[in-house]
């Protein structure tokens, strides 16, 4: 027997062999450090070759942060009979914080896209969209905070797990949230996307720079799809034996199913569809320091005046 698994009390735990923590935790470092990088970059655009800062690049900061989560430590993407029983009160507590994490920070991607895509067009149609997609983000994210903070009587038992007395909901209820949650989300980052191609298509002629444009904002169409794999893996295997493994603490816990090997891969999409929507953002406000980098490199000869610069990325 592993010397980890023989004494499951110890703090030095490592995850077995066979655990996604191996894949998990590398892959969202990565992405992690891309957009920790592309957040910088975008700050310094904005206050030293723009010289202005918007609302957006605070929600980008501010979807940064809380995309800054990991959990694996307490046994995400391990089978949960490998997992020190001691790990799975606070793998537990972990969840409740993450999910609250998870919808703060997709929310604040959202309103950072819209806030710099407003700066696209004053078009009465396309703002009255920028404000209905708005109240989508708003209304899908207080129904999803309102149902985590609501599933226990006592709201102090969504992390207090080891309470005997504590009453929370089941899982099934959780669950048809956390699917809406998804499904809405898919549908408002398509919306998201379609809102400045359609201002593209419509204002700009047919060239590279609208090309350029385009591609950059596909770059959303990435974080959709990850939203859709998310979606479709929690439908089709939240319930799989091989996935889901049921586990009584004690028979004094009302703790009804830990899923904790299948909870790696949906934390794995859902970081991965948090930072390419954090990308998307950043993107378009990095175009000023693209044109100075091709200018010095002497790839591009265009350049562009600071007044016309803070016209296209400024203040709107």
């Amino acid at each position: 027997m592993n010397s980890s698994q023989s004494n499951p009390s110890s703090d030095a735990w490592v995850p077995p062999p066979d655990s996604r923590a191996y894949i998990l935790t590398p892959i969202l470092i990565a992405v992690m450090t891309i957009s920790s990088l592309l957040v910088l970059l975008r700050l310094i655009t904005r206050v030293f070759l723009v010289k202005t800062l918007g609302i957006d690049d605070l929600l980008s900061v501010a979807s940064l942060s809380a995309n800054m989560k990991l959990g694996v430590q307490y046994g995400a993407g391990t089978h949960v009979y490998e997992v020190p029983p001691v790990k799975l009160p606070h793998f537990l507590s972990l969840v409740t914080t993450s999910e609250l994490l998870f919808v703060f920070s997709l929310c604040m991607v959202r309103f950072s896209n819209l806030a710099f895509i407003a700066r696209l067009s004053s078009d009465k149609w396309f703002v009255r969209g920028i404000y209905a997609v708005g109240f989508l983000v708003s209304s899908i994210t207080l129904i999803a905070v309102a149902f985590v903070l609501s599933k226990c009587k006592d709201v102090r038992d969504l992390w207090n797990i080891e309470n005997p007395n504590r009453e929370c909901k089941s899982f099934n209820a959780e669950f048809s949230v956390m699917i809406f949650h998804a499904g809405m989300g898919i549908l408002i980052d398509a919306s998201i996307l379609a809102l400045p191609i359609w201002i593209v298509f419509r204002k700009m002629k047919f060239s590279p720079k609208m090309v350029r444009v385009v591609l950059i904002f596909c770059v959303g169409a990435l974080s959709i799809i990850a939203g859709v794999l998310r979606l479709n893996y929690s439908l089709l295997n939240v319930d799989a034996d091989m996935y889901v493994y049921t586990l009584q603490l004690s028979s004094d816990l009302n703790i009804e199913t830990i899923i904790t090997y299948n909870i790696g891969v949906m934390t794995l999409w859902g970081g991965i569809e948090g930072h390419l929507g954090l990308w998307t953002a950043c993107f378009p406000a990095l175009q000023p320091l693209f044109r100075l980098a091709g200018v010095k490199l002497g790839i591009s000869r265009r350049t562009q005046t600071s007044k016309e610069t803070h016209k296209s990325y400024g203040k709107p």
